[in-house]
């Protein structure tokens, strides 16, 4: 997952309660992260920065990632499923989906179990 440290603890418990274990960076990759993170909220969508996240996915890839979620608005906007090889998931985008979905009547509204 590509995400802030609360963005990873959110997914993380979700992740597990599926049965699923969630694959972050080691902790050098995490601070790379988040300067990347940083530089596109400047505004910077460059080559530098593309290149960054890409090798950011592939690192992800090399720790035994089977895609790779999207976990902050911003990385779509510099990441594509054409710059990596594994699925890559837009959680920004599909929470917009759903949320039209659910307006819609397509879907039900969500409940909170507690």
């Amino acid at each position: 997952m590509l995400g802030t440290k609360q963005a990873i603890k959110l997914y993380r418990e979700y992740i597990a309660a599926q049965g699923m274990s969630l694959v972050t960076l080691p902790p050098d990759k995490q601070d790379e992260f988040m300067a990347l993170l940083a530089r596109i909220k400047a505004g910077d969508l460059g080559p530098e920065v593309r290149a960054g996240m890409a090798g950011l996915a592939q690192t992800l890839a090399a720790e035994g990632a089977e895609a790779v979620i999207a976990g902050c608005t911003e990385v779509p906007l510099v990441l594509s499923a054409k710059d990596i090889r594994l699925p890559l998931i837009d959680a920004g985008d599909l929470l917009a989906h759903r949320c039209v979905a659910v307006c819609l009547g397509l879907e039900p509204v969500p409940v909170l179990e507690m």
